[in-house]
Parts: structure tokens; sequence; C-alpha cells
């Protein structure tokens, strides 16, 4: 297994020309545009709109966390019994409308 390791300088070069992004964010965009083979498949997964604003310019591709976990239940990989649980824990640390989080769980709900 080789650790997920962004370059410094990329990571700078990020930080300097988006200071308002956290350092989890500019990162994980330093990884994403730090990829060395060009046949990497990189995809960032955040809800943060800035992030995802960031990501566009930066030419990385992106997932929202919620349509992270419905591709999760569409693979099988949990049930929707374990997506419900994980509900209150999506409603507690992040930042979602209540309108998202209905509108997820009637995704998964049909």
């Amino acid at each position: 297994v080789i650790p997920c390791q962004s370059k410094r300088d990329v990571f700078q070069k990020i930080r300097d020309r988006y200071p308002s992004l956290g350092n989890g964010e500019i990162d994980a965009l330093a990884y994403a545009t730090s990829c060395d083979k060009t046949d990497d498949l990189v995809m960032m997964i955040t809800s943060d709109q800035r992030t995802i604003k960031v990501a566009s310019e930066l030419g990385v591709k992106t997932l929202t966390t919620l349509d992270f976990f419905k591709k999760v239940y569409e693979l099988k990989l949990m049930t929707k019994e374990e997506i419900h649980e994980l509900i209150p824990l999506l409603e507690k640390r992040m930042w979602l409308s209540s309108k998202a989080l209905d509108n997820f769980r009637s995704e998964i709900d049909n």
C-alpha cells in the first residue's frame, strides 16, 4: 500500500492561491493535481461549494458526499439500514440542508 501524500510544493502553491480553503481540502487538491500517471483516476469527495469550485478550476473531478453514499448503496456496498444509520452522523458532522437530506433519504428508500 502506498500512502496518499501530496507534493509539498504543489500544496504551497494551492495554499497561496486559495488561502480561504482548509488544509485538508488543500492537501486533497494538491494530491489530486500531483498524480504522476495520466491514467490514474482521482476524484475528490466533498460537499464544500468553495472546494468544488476550486477543484473545477484545477480540473479535479468531484463527487458530493451524499452522491458518494448513493453510489455506495447502488453498488450494494452498504445496506439501506446501514445508510439510514449513517444519516444522523451526516446531519451532525456536515452542513447539509434538511431538503438535501430528505432527498437523499427518499432516493435511498426508492
